[in-house]
């Protein structure tokens, strides 16, 4: 993905970022996408998610959101 606009990028916690994004469209690139995996130079692979911060966000809490997958057997293309 390419960020066209400027971007900021902040520590909130040893788990979270904060990314402030200048360009709508940035923002909707990112937000469009439910998870990111990051490939730094250590070698191993890490998972991000991103989510909307707001004043209810709490650092200390883990987020209600989960990943699921699920697979349904034989399902046609048009359901895709």
């Amino acid at each position: 993905m390419q960020i066209k606009g400027d971007c900021n990028i902040g520590l909130l916690s040893n788990r979270h970022l904060l990314i402030r994004l200048n360009q709508q469209e940035d923002f909707i690139n990112v937000m469009s996408k439910n998870i990111y995996y990051i490939l730094p130079k250590d070698g191993y692979s890490y998972c991000m998610r991103p989510l909307i911060y707001d004043k209810k966000f709490q650092v200390a809490e883990e987020t209600k959101q989960a990943l699921a997958w699920i697979f349904f057997l034989n399902l046609k293309l048009t359901f895709l």
